[in-house]
């Protein structure tokens, strides 16, 4: 760990960017003194100066997440914190010739999103206890097609995702993975371009 990345943290700032490093390297598996870890530090020094970061580990997880080069997983991810409903869409998903990854928190999402960007992502916008607004942004960040199946309100969405699909709850199973075929296709076509 390089001390000059902390140099000029002040009182408690040091403890808590090196706790949030270390929680990261043992959460993702990495090595503190590889490559990744030097960025860990580096970020998180620079997330501890920063106002308004209650929580160092979940402010340094996203922004690892942003800045990794994640690795291309061929299935799509499921945001969904329904058992059941979660069950149903990887059945129609595999079903409709897709495979599926399904997580029910934005937090197991992010995580699985700092090594893997998903074909495309069908989201539940509003899970029990929080919004998947960071897990949506990352996605649309990487150009991952986002489908929001929920049945939540669209004037809850942040503006920067309203162009993304949105298929209201209880959905139709034809409509989602035809939606989903349809973004896929857009996506080929951007990438052959």
């Amino acid at each position: 760990m390089s001390r000059l990345d902390l140099l000029y943290l002040e009182d408690t700032q040091p403890a808590a960017a090196i706790a949030a490093v270390h929680r990261w390297c043992a959460e993702y598996d990495c090595d503190i003194s590889g490559e990744e870890g030097r960025q860990a530090v580096a970020a998180a020094a620079r997330l501890a100066k920063s106002t308004g970061r209650p929580d160092l580990f979940s402010a340094l997880s996203l922004e690892m997440a942003s800045v990794s080069r994640p690795s291309r997983a061929d299935l799509v991810l499921v945001l969904e914190d329904e058992p059941f409903i979660a069950l149903d869409m990887e059945e129609i998903l595999q079903a409709a010739g897709f495979e599926s990854k399904i997580m029910s928190s934005c937090e197991a999402a992010m995580k699985w999103l700092a090594f893997r960007t998903p074909l495309a992502a069908i989201l539940d916008f509003r899970l029990k206890d929080e919004v998947c607004t960071s897990a949506a942004t990352l996605l649309q960040a990487r150009g991952v097609p986002i489908i929001f199946c929920s049945g939540a309100d669209l004037g809850d969405v942040p503006a920067h995702l309203h162009q993304a699909p949105w298929v209201q709850k209880p959905f139709d199973e034809r409509q989602l993975t035809g939606l989903l075929s349809q973004v896929l296709q857009v996506r080929q076509l951007e990438e052959e371009a």
